[in-house]
């Protein structure tokens, strides 16, 4: 668990960072003081995440001898986290103390993906810290990669497609597939190349196009 302890003034901002322990899922923000106006920020950078994911933000009105404010969130296990309180510009009073403490937690099951089929299937967690948790699983999609009929490359040759670069080509990729639905219903199609990443894909400079025949 780490804790710290801070005599904020208006507008001053205190800012850390700490290394998620491994297989741990969850963080633990507990903060008290005497009095105040607070903001506090949690945030991980995760490359191939969209920052929001991993982002968590708390306007805190403390008030001294209340009860301690406690928040749960998600983290990334492994990765770095940065923690920032701040205090408002606009408070009055010159002496605010505030504590805080970070206590990570939770497990990471060993299989990212799980196959359902007939029988019993077995799910393995490594947990991060001693405690007593009570794990729960919600199916919430099904997702089914679906096999190509055709794969056709194809080189561009109008003006418009020819990169600025001499020696370089563009090249147009026409995939053709074949979805069956026993029923009505809703279907969203997803490239696990390019979900949730943002700026940093490397099919940043091309244009995808979806036909229903």
């Amino acid at each position: 668990m780490i804790e710290r302890t801070k005599n904020f003034t208006p507008g001053e901002i205190v800012r850390d960072y700490y290394v998620v322990p491994p297989h741990a899922t969850y963080a633990k923000f507990v903060c008290h003081g005497s009095g105040g106006k607070y903001l506090a920020h949690s945030m991980q950078t995760i490359t191939g995440h969209n920052y929001p994911k991993w982002e968590d933000e708390w306007f805190l009105n403390i008030t001294e001898g209340t009860r301690p404010r406690v928040f749960y969130y998600k983290v990334m296990p492994g990765e770095t986290l940065e923690m920032v309180m701040s205090k408002f510009w606009s408070e009055t009073n010159e002496d605010g103390e505030l504590t805080w403490t970070i206590q990570f937690g939770g497990m990471e099951p060993k299989a990212t993906q799980l196959h359902v089929n007939n029988g019993i299937t077995m799910l393995d967690f490594v947990n991060a810290t001693s405690e007593k948790l009570s794990p729960k699983i919600e199916f919430q999609r099904v997702e089914i990669p679906l096999v190509p009929q055709s794969v056709e490359v194809i080189s561009l040759s109008h003006p418009l497609d020819r990169p600025l670069q001499t020696h370089q080509s563009s090249y147009k990729s026409m995939i053709t597939y074949d979805l069956k639905l026993a029923a009505d219903g809703e279907v969203q199609i997803e490239i696990p190349l390019l979900r949730e990443i943002l700026y940093e894909s490397m099919f940043a400079e091309s244009n995808f196009f979806i036909y229903n025949r």
